[in-house]
This record gives C-alpha cells, sequence and structure tokens, in this order.
C-alpha cells in the first residue's frame, strides 16, 4: 500500500512518528528510519499495515515503512 503525506511528530506520552496522508488520515509509523524523522517532510511511502499492534497511542492506524522516497513539496 502507498501512502503520500506529511511527517508529522506527535508529543504524546513518549511521542511518535506518523503521517497525515492527503485525504487527512492518519498513520502512525512504528519503527521509522531516522531519515523520516522530520517535521514537515513530504513523503511517499509503501507500507505494511500492522494488525496486531498494543500501544497506548490512540491515533492513526500503525504501519511498517518497507521503502520511502522524499517528495520536493506538499
Amino acid at each position: 500500500m502507498t501512502v503520500t503525506g506529511r511527517v508529522t511528530y506527535q508529543a504524546i506520552a513518549t511521542g511518535f512518528w506518523g503521517i497525515v496522508d492527503e485525504q487527512g488520515k492518519k498513520w502512525r509509523m512504528v519503527n521509522p528510519p531516522s531519515a523520516l524523522c522530520k517535521e514537515g517532510l513530504h513523503i511517499s511511502a509503501e507500507v505494511r499495515v500492522l494488525e496486531e499492534v498494543v500501544s497506548i497511542f490512540m491515533w492513526g492506524l500503525p504501519v511498517e515503512i518497507l521503502s520511502f522516497r522524499i517528495l520536493e513539496k506538499y
């Protein structure tokens, strides 16, 4: 599955990185690559939805980043 959107940091509890896609849907990155941990970065990423993830965060669908590319502008 491909997700295109803006990277955002959420300072909830211990904090985490997510993506808000072009339709406003939220995706919570689980163990994201360090290259993606930059607020406002516009990316396109191949992701795998993680079905059975236990988390304290109630924000977005948990995903694993399989590959990504950084886009010029949002």
